[in-house]
Order: C-alpha cells, then structure tokens, then sequence
C-alpha cells in the first residue's frame, strides 16, 4: 500500500532543532490560538504530536504535511518546492497574456494571510465618500477572500 503524500518525507536525518527551525511553528501556535515558550522539547513534541515531523531512531523528519503547511521557505525542501503557491493575474478572463504574477514561498498555512492580502490588493477598489474623510473599500468583502 502506497503512503499518502503527507505521510512522505519532505525532508530526513535532522537533528530536532533543525526540524523546527524549518517550520513556521510560531503561525502554527497562532493559528490554533495557543500560547507557547520557546523550549525545544515542547515545540518539538507539538509538532510530532500535529504529524508535521516524526522521530525516528534519534533523527527527525519533516513530513511533507508539515513542510507544505508551514515551511518558512518550501525551497529548503527539494521533494516539494515545485508546489509553491502561484497567483496569477490575468489580463481577462483567458489565460492568454499574463499582467503580474508572484510565488510565495512560505507554507500554505504560515503564508495564508499574506495570500489573502495579495489576492485583496489585486481586487477593484471603490472610494466612498465618509463624514470626513474619503474611504477606500474593496468590492469584493474579505470574508468573500476566506470562502
């Protein structure tokens, strides 16, 4: 039986603080809305605990769950780097002529808010006139973005 490609091993034979210090563990803590302290032995058994790293005979893995996650940079990670995230903006609704594109390189989850705010900044945009001052307001609600 194959193994799924979380399961496989983005990255092999490291030594726990190197594990770590690969992965976003601080946007993991932020996002699950938790306190931490910067004890190696606590940071890293969390993150065996969540399968983004495993132990194994003395050495630790990356799993490619924990790099595509939250990998401070995914081209640390060879197996997988060639699925970074890639938003392209297209001139209209054919895939013919490229007017920007960009590569982020951090994990999809330790990068998601920088995605959304990419993706907000490409957006139109309307002024609205307020009491006093005047408002720039997306068309599109963020909360649309998240969906």
């Amino acid at each position: 039986m194959q193994k799924s490609f979380e399961k496989e091993i983005a990255l092999e034979r490291l030594r726990i603080d190197e594990a770590i210090e690969l992965l976003d563990f601080e946007a993991y803590f932020k996002l699950i809305g938790e306190k931490y302290n910067l004890d190696t032995n606590y940071i890293g058994d969390r993150l065996i605990s969540e399968g983004f790293i495993l132990h194994d005979g003395g050495k630790y893995s990356v799993t490619n769950y924990g790099a595509i996650l939250f990998a401070k940079n995914l081209s640390n990670f060879p197996k997988i780097s060639r699925k970074k995230i890639r938003i392209i903006t297209y001139r209209d609704t054919g895939k013919f002529e490229t007017l920007k594109e960009r590569e982020l390189d951090k994990g999809y989850a330790a990068g998601f808010i920088d995605i959304i705010n990419y993706v907000s900044d490409q957006l139109p945009r309307n002024e609205q006139i307020g009491r006093a001052a005047r408002i720039d307001v997306s068309i599109y609600p963020e909360l649309s973005l998240r969906n």
